[in-house]
């Protein structure tokens, strides 16, 4: 019997050894309230002590100010395990989760309470989300950065996706390695090849670009590698240098490669393999140095699948593929992309055509198949059909009415189209340089007055340069 006795002693103070060890808070109360058990980890979370605290209930704790709100209470009430946020005398927070503990008759006969420092994580946790907004800051200082450089070459975009093209482009660009840039027509992949070539180190040198859909087949390879005198009929008599010659020390641009034919892939395939080639009727072979830039909308696997194309040829020129986005996925770029073209347009044909505000949201629910191409010739089409220089959303095409749910009206019902008040007064193009100009001095910055009103930076700095002085004086 004093062995048993000796040895549930010793099995208790193991148990203390191990519950002190822990960094948590173990307390265990009674029925009552009243305090049977706590670990020496009560010591830096409440500042008092464990043999002092056991015979307490917890409302003297509560009244002595080592923690609040109370806890049991609740349980009690509810009889399930609760967990709360706690805070200490120390200003320490705490998550603290009590489990009552049951008897044979369903009645709770204790609760034990577990409580475990946040503190660290509430920092950490507060330290992480200003990381985040740094981050995000920094990311949009980059995109800025990215934007402002990119304007300087005619490139016109908010998007994210398209803003990490160029990006990619942009590091690309420094090295031979060929390029093959994919994506549905109309997408500007023609401004991409450029930007590629004018930040490229080749950038002093020609850029020479063909689409190998828009020459007959029998003259294709004529013109890319040229020929010499005598070479068929017709040819001139001191022969002609092909595209690739003329590339020479610069970039050659081959658009739609897809609908290259398969005898002039082999030559090709010897031109991007070695740098060289033999123009037609010719024997000599000559040597050039040119960087090699491709596009096409078509899948080009799918087309070596079918045995359509070389697929060594295809290896050959994939070796940097860049995936340009549709406009409809860039739908926050369609109204600094009608600012551009109507600028282009109006000053093309020397009209004063502008775009109702009310137009950009049934724009962008279209789905523009034809993408940046079908864009400009719509709006270069309505600025030169439309009577009046306030294109609105009735003068869209109907396809493009449709799509944003916008139904005809009957002709009786129609109307002349109301006009505000202050454009009866003023033109457009006034009250939009106000406008401009009002934004700027409280936002002191023409990146911020572009991304409010919608418009190119371009636009509103030649606005602000132009009027700001004028408005002074």
């Amino acid at each position: 019997m004093k062995l048993k006795k000796n040895s549930l002693i010793h099995s208790n103070e193991i148990y203390k050894k191990i519950l002190d060890s822990m960094q948590d808070d173990v307390f265990i109360t009674d029925s009552h309230y009243k305090i049977i058990y706590m670990n020496g980890a009560c010591r830096h979370l409440y500042n008092c002590d464990p043999e002092k605290c056991v015979g307490k209930t917890i409302f003297d704790m509560v009244d002595a100010g080592y923690y609040s709100p109370p806890l049991a209470p609740i349980i009690m009430e509810r009889k399930t395990t609760i967990t709360m946020e706690q805070m200490t005398c120390l200003g320490i927070k705490v998550l603290s989760t009590g489990t009552p503990l049951f008897n044979e008759k369903g009645d709770i006969e204790m609760i034990l309470f577990l409580s475990r420092d946040i503190s660290e994580l509430e920092a950490l946790k507060y330290d992480v989300e200003e990381t985040k907004k740094l981050l995000g800051h920094y990311e949009e200082e980059i995109r800025t950065l990215h934007r402002d450089e990119l304007s300087l070459f005619d490139v016109i975009t908010q998007n994210k996706k398209t803003l990490d093209c160029f990006h990619e482009a942009k590091k690309i660009a420094k090295t031979e390695a060929s390029v093959l840039l994919t994506g549905e027509s109309g997408v500007g992949k023609n401004v991409f090849a450029d930007f590629i070539h004018k930040v490229s180190n080749r950038r002093d040198k020609p850029f020479v670009q063909i689409n190998c859909a828009a020459i007959p087949e029998n003259l294709l390879e004529s013109e890319l590698f040229g020929y010499c005198a005598g070479a068929f009929s017709g040819a001139d008599r001191k022969g002609k240098a092909g595209l690739v010659e003329i590339a020479d020390k610069g970039t050659l641009f081959l658009d739609e490669i897809g609908e290259l034919p398969l005898m002039l892939q082999s030559k090709l395939l010897q031109f991007v393999q070695e740098k060289t080639f033999i123009p037609v009727g010719g024997k000599t072979t000559k040597k050039v140095d040119v960087r090699l830039i491709t596009a096409t909308n078509q899948s080009l696997q799918k087309m070596v699948e079918e045995r359509k194309f070389r697929q060594d040829l295809y290896y050959r020129l994939n070796v940097i593929e860049i995936n340009l986005p549709p406009l409809r996925e860039r739908q926050e770029d369609i109204p600094i992309l009608c600012d551009h073209f109507l600028s282009k347009i109006n000053s093309k044909y020397r009209t004063y055509g502008v775009l109702d505000p009310n137009i950009i949201p049934v724009l962008q629910k279209y789905a523009w198949p034809g993408n940046i191409r079908e864009l400009e010739h719509v709006l270069e089409r309505l600025v030169l059909t439309v009577d009046n220089d306030i294109i609105s959303a009735k003068h869209l095409p109907q396809q493009i009415k449709d799509a944003a749910g916008l139904k005809e009206e009957p002709a009786e019902q129609k109307s002349a189209p109301s006009v505000p008040e202050e454009i009866t007064k003023k033109s457009y193009r006034e009250i939009e340089i106000e406008q401009i100009l009002k934004l700027y001095e409280e936002l002191h910055s023409s990146y911020k007055v572009a991304k409010e009103l919608h418009i190119s930076q371009s636009k509103a700095t030649r606005i602000i340069n132009k009027y700001s002085k004028a408005k002074k004086s």
